[in-house]
């Protein structure tokens, strides 16, 4: 089992297709670091309406 202390929502959303990579690199430059036992989750930017995502985040952030 993944033992997760805290869980951090992102703000903005991210385009998903950019890889781990990225996604590391916008924790790092947010929090100075990625810390263990934290879990971080992005929207992907990409959504489309009626996705699952909505389900579980029925108040998402939209970008213009």
């Amino acid at each position: 089992m993944i033992r997760i202390d805290a869980v951090w929502m992102a703000v903005e959303p991210l385009d998903m297709r950019a890889g781990t990579e990225t996604a590391l690199a916008r924790v790092v430059k947010v929090f100075g670091a990625a810390h263990p036992h934290t879990a971080y989750l992005f929207a992907n930017r990409r959504t489309q309406p009626d996705s699952p995502i909505d389900e579980l985040l029925p108040h998402r952030w939209r970008t213009a």
